[in-house]
């Protein structure tokens, strides 16, 4: 598989894919996947929540956690019942750009699952 470029813009906007890991090209499906995931299961899903800010002032889990909140799509992934696990990385820097070189920079992600087993 290709790996995509992060700092080409999402089609339609001028953001970068924060679901795409700018070093090595993966994307949430390929993370998962790679690690097994799904491979017992009956079935499965899972939801990636992604935050990046620079700056001080947002860079909290407190901040991320209310910026997810306030987005009705990343609500629903974190209030969705069938998830049973979650998974937290931070990383220091930003995938997106845009940014530049603000310091201090954090990204936040933030894996929701469910397996049902065979």
């Amino acid at each position: 598989m290709p790996i995509k470029d992060p700092n080409k813009p999402v089609q339609g906007t001028d953001k970068c894919n924060p679901h795409i890991n700018p070093v090595d090209g993966s994307t949430e499906k390929s993370r998962v996947e790679s690690v097994g995931f799904g491979r017992n299961c009956r079935n499965y899903g899972y939801a990636e929540n992604t935050y990046t800010w620079a700056g001080a002032d947002g860079i909290t889990p407190k901040a991320a956690v209310g910026w997810w909140l306030q987005s009705r799509e990343h609500r629903e992934a974190i209030l969705k019942p069938a998830f049973t696990d979650m998974q937290v990385a931070v990383a220091w820097g930003s995938a997106d750009p845009a940014t530049g070189a603000t310091v201090p920079a954090l990204t936040y992600v933030q894996l929701l699952s469910y397996c049902h087993r065979k």
